[in-house]
């Protein structure tokens, strides 16, 4: 996934037109593009944990929708011209977030919006609110969430405590060290969106 984000960047303002506009236009839609792209990217992870399929594939492609919506986003409040595409791009792609969150539940998807901006704290707080949700889906997608969120607070040894509730309540597991196997990936692909989206790989600076 290294450089997707990047690439993502260019891609996502040309497809909503914005390099024929300002230059204060192109600047909110590559910011835009970016923090969107690591929303996508860090919802994608979460989506393939709880449902299942590749966590890195996943990131990707949910930093691809993520950044177009992004991009449109900070874009839009520059530029006039081309409105109209600009608006059918954004209605696409925020169907695209909207269908994530209705799979992962509306306080799992603002806590993984909180982790992309290393709020991590806020970020647990929703976590254990998606928690006590009884929708299965919603609640795994809040423990996951909170794994993540520990791993970079906390340290790898810290998220691997929690490994063992976490073979309880995902009927996909079935041993530790196969939790510990994905955990490993997911603290790569997480430390790689960072630093993608031009932030620090540990939210440390």
């Amino acid at each position: 996934m290294y450089l997707v984000l990047q690439r993502l960047l260019l891609t996502a303002t040309l497809a909503v037109g914005i390099t024929a506009c300002s230059t204060e236009s192109t600047r909110g839609a590559a910011q835009g593009a970016a923090g969107g792209a690591a929303v996508g990217a860090i919802g994608g992870m979460v989506s393939a944990l709880v449902f299942g399929g590749s966590v890195s594939d996943a990131a990707a492609r949910g930093a691809v929708w993520g950044g177009s919506t992004g991009a449109v986003t900070g874009g839009i409040h520059g530029a006039k011209k081309g409105e109209s595409a600009r608006e059918a791009e954004s209605r696409r792609v925020a169907a695209e977030m909207e269908k994530l969150r209705s799979k992962i539940g509306d306080d799992a998807y603002r806590g993984l919006e909180a982790l992309a901006r290393c709020k991590h704290s806020v970020a647990v707080a929703y976590a254990e609110a998606a928690q006590t949700n009884k929708n299965y889906d919603y609640a795994l997608s809040g423990y996951w969430l909170e794994v993540m969120s520990v791993a970079e607070t906390d340290g790898e040894s810290a998220a691997e405590a929690m490994l063992p509730e976490l073979v309880e309540r995902d009927s996909k597991l079935t041993s530790v060290g196969q939790a510990r196997v994905l955990l490993v990936e997911v603290i790569g692909d997480l430390e790689d969106v960072r630093e993608e989206s031009g932030t620090d790989r540990t939210c440390s600076a």
